[in-house]
C-alpha cells in the first residue's frame, strides 16, 4: 500500500501505527524501494525541509525519471515482491506519485505527460490511501508548503492513476486510521 497526501498530513504517523498494529511480517518504504540496503521494519523521523523548486534542466530531469524508473523496478524485483510473497505488509510514503504532484521536489522539469506515463509502467501499490484534512490543520503540523500548495497536493492526489484508492479524514486518531485501513484492505485481494 502506499499513504499519499502533503507534509504534515500524517502519512509517517499512519505508517508507524499500521506496523505497529499488523500482525505479521512488515516493512516500510519512503518513496522508491531500495535495492541494495533491506527494506526498514518502519518509517524513521527524516526532518523536512522547505518545498521550494530548485530549478534544473529539461534534459536533466528526464534522465532522472528514466534512472527512478529502473531504480523502482529493480527495488520492487528484488525487495517488495518477495517481501509480498511471504505475506508482509509493505507500507510505502508516496510511492512515485510524487513525479505527478510535486515533480519539482525530485528534480524532474521534464513533460508532465512522461511522468504520467513513466508512473503508470512502474509497479503500482494494490492500494494507494489519500490522507486528507483541512488546509490549516495541515499547516499547523508542518509549514513547508503554503495554503495553496497544499489546497493543490490534495486535488492532485486525489486523480492520481490507483487500483484502488481509498480517501481517509487524516484528523481522526492514528490508532482509529489505522484500524480502518487493515479493515479496508483485508477485503483487497478478495
Amino acid at each position: 500500500m502506499a499513504l499519499v497526501g502533503p507534509d504534515g498530513v500524517g502519512k509517517s504517523t499512519l505508517a508507524a501505527e499500521l506496523i505497529r498494529r499488523y500482525e505479521g511480517c512488515t516493512a516500510y518504504v519512503h518513496f522508491r524501494p531500495p535495492f541494495w540496503s533491506y527494506l526498514p521494519p518502519g518509517p524513521s523521523e527524516v526532518p523536512a525541509g522547505p518545498k521550494t523548486d530548485p530549478g534544473g534542466s529539461v534534459l536533466r530531469g528526464v534522465l532522472r525519471i528514466f534512472k527512478s524508473l529502473l531504480v523502482f523496478w529493480a527495488g520492487y524485483l528484488r525487495r517488495i515482491r518477495p517481501a509480498l510473497r511471504r505475506g508482509c505488509l509493505v507500507v510505502a510514503d508516496r510511492w512515485a506519485y510524487g513525479y505527478l504532484v510535486q515533480p519539482w521536489s525530485l528534480g524532474y522539469d521534464g513533460p508532465a505527460w512522461l511522468a504520467r506515463l513513466v508512473v503508470r509502467v512502474m509497479p503500482a501499490p494494490e492500494v494507494v490511501v489519500l490522507l486528507e484534512a483541512p488546509v490549516d490543520v495541515i499547516l499547523e503540523r508542518k509549514t513547508e508548503l503554503s495554503a495553496d500548495q497544499i489546497t493543490e497536493e490534495l486535488r492532485s492526489y486525489s486523480s492520481i492513476p490507483a487500483r484502488r484508492l481509498l480517501r481517509l479524514d487524516a484528523t481522526l486518531d492514528p490508532g482509529v486510521l489505522a484500524q480502518e485501513v487493515l479493515v479496508l484492505i483485508s477485503g483487497a485481494g478478495s
